[in-house]
């Protein structure tokens, strides 16, 4: 990795708030499905997609303390070598078992 440490570290803190806000959006689409059952198609239309914004800003809310908190503990080269370990060995993984999750409850 090149750059300057300050720049490793802000560059994981984002990668850690994308991952951690597609994952409590994920999962908060599940627990809407599972609480409120299937939608009416009819009702979607004339809906305004409340249920979408909520789990959007819960989901960038989230995202952002955990990119904080994730900025505040990088601040040693061995925690910055295992957080990039980390990341990249959990990324693919987590992608492919959002996008089904997705795909199972839209």
């Amino acid at each position: 990795m090149k750059g300057t440490p300050e720049h490793r570290r802000v560059s994981l803190a984002t990668a850690t708030a994308g991952l951690a806000a597609a994952i409590v959006y994920v999962v908060a689409c599940i627990y809407d499905r599972i609480v409120s059952g299937l939608a009416d198609p009819f009702l979607i239309v004339r809906d305004v997609h409340f249920g979408y914004y909520h789990r959007a800003v819960l989901a960038a809310w989230l995202g952002g303390i955990a990119g904080l908190i994730a900025a505040r503990l990088l601040d040693s080269p061995e925690r910055v070598s295992w957080v990039t370990r980390v990341l990249t060995r959990a990324t693919l993984p987590t992608v492919v078992l959002l996008s089904v999750a997705t795909y199972l409850f839209p």
